[in-house]
């Protein structure tokens, strides 16, 4: 069967690449970038370790959360004097969100499943430190903000 490549890279409507959803915790890339390192279904390499998202059940199907690209983009930006990173995370189906009728931030942190699972989407913002565009972001704080359906964006988490 002959597979639909122009089918798989196209965005979502208004939100364009490059992005990855974790989906409890796995990740899918988009396929024109470069491939790293496999990782097993549900695990995020997380401090050093393998990180499973925790409490899935308790959580969103899945989380778009863009990554390091240079030059930057409205959705994924790296201030190299400040070395932040500033990334855009939205709810994939977003109806079938079990925290959909709560406001703003808390669609996500609600139902996160555990606290410490926001640092796996704070680590996919810095995907792979970012040397797959030539960056460095192993120290850099990340700024994450929450795209909701009708395109505005609130503040979702800082990680330092």
């Amino acid at each position: 069967m002959k597979r639909d490549h122009a089918r798989d890279e196209q965005a979502p409507p208004s939100r364009g690449f490059p992005a990855v959803e974790t989906n409890r915790g796995s990740r899918r890339r988009n396929p024109s970038e470069r491939r790293g390192v496999n990782r097993e279904p549900g695990q995020k390499l997380y401090g050093g370790m393998d990180h499973p998202w925790i409490n899935p059940q308790a959580s969103a199907v899945a989380y778009c959360v863009y990554i390091p690209v240079k030059p930057s983009t409205m959705h994924w930006q790296y201030d190299a004097p400040t070395d932040h990173v500033t990334a855009d995370v939205y709810v994939v189906c977003p109806d079938l969100n079990p925290c959909k009728a709560e406001q703003g931030a808390n669609q996500v942190l609600s139902c996160l499943g555990d606290p410490t699972n926001i640092e796996i989407l704070v680590d996919t913002a810095s995907l792979d430190d970012g040397v797959d565009v030539g960056l460095a972001l192993a120290n850099a704080s990340t700024d994450l903000y929450l795209l909701l359906p009708d395109s505005s964006r609130v503040h979702l988490h800082t990680g330092l």
